[in-house]
């Protein structure tokens, strides 16, 4: 099934990326030329991921700091769920790591500081993201700022779990008690991937 040529505003120009369940598009305003974001679009249609779609979405409009990326606009194009997000010009870190192999110690603890104040950001707003990894860490080409972003997994800690025994996220990152379900996820999970992450770079 085929993403439309326009997304309410935006008129779909190239795509980004795609994972499990959704493919990202960069997309343009068809008024303001100028004007690009990033558009997430749901490929997958069955009941508990839409409500895990529209939970992400739910989340990250919450969410307003330097280090996670912007969620600007959601909705639905029949049959197509979709969110418009900020378009950052960069890479991933996974990307990074992959043809670099690691990084200075500097530059590292650079990008482990700004991830270390979105995090506690998140955390103090009851979200736990549950999924940092380096896929899931951008890095904006002209100012180097590192972006959180893939908030499809997160938990907000005041709701109850709807799939108790699963385990999500991105193998190799788990903490402890992360890879025995999803009910022993707190903050500290993200903080121990976290570490992960930095051993890594």
């Amino acid at each position: 099934m085929n993403v439309p040529a326009q997304i309410g505003n935006y008129r779909i120009e190239r795509e980004l990326g795609r994972g499990a369940s959704s493919e990202v598009w960069q997309a343009r305003h068809v008024y303001l030329d100028d004007y690009q974001v990033a558009i997430k679009v749901l490929m997958n249609h069955d009941r508990e991921t839409i409500q895990r779609f529209k939970r992400e979405a739910a989340i990250a409009t919450r969410l307003h700091h330097p280090n996670i990326v912007r969620l600007y606009d959601y909705g639905q194009v029949s049959p197509f769920f979709y969110a418009v997000m900020e378009l950052i010009e960069g890479e991933s870190l996974q990307k990074e790591l992959h043809e670099r192999g690691h990084f200075d110690l500097p530059e590292a603890c650079t990008i482990f500081s700004q991830m270390a104040s979105a995090l506690d950001y998140a955390h103090n707003l009851g979200v736990i993201h549950r999924d940092v990894s380096p896929a899931n860490i951008l890095i904006e080409k002209s100012s180097k700022r590192v972006l959180l972003t893939d908030f499809g997994i997160a938990r907000d800690a005041g709701q109850p779990i709807t799939v108790a025994n699963a385990i999500m996220g991105t193998r190799g990152y788990h903490s402890p008690e992360h890879a025995q379900s999803a009910a022993r996820v707190t903050h500290l999970s993200d903080i121990f991937s976290l570490g992960v992450v930095l051993y890594q770079m």
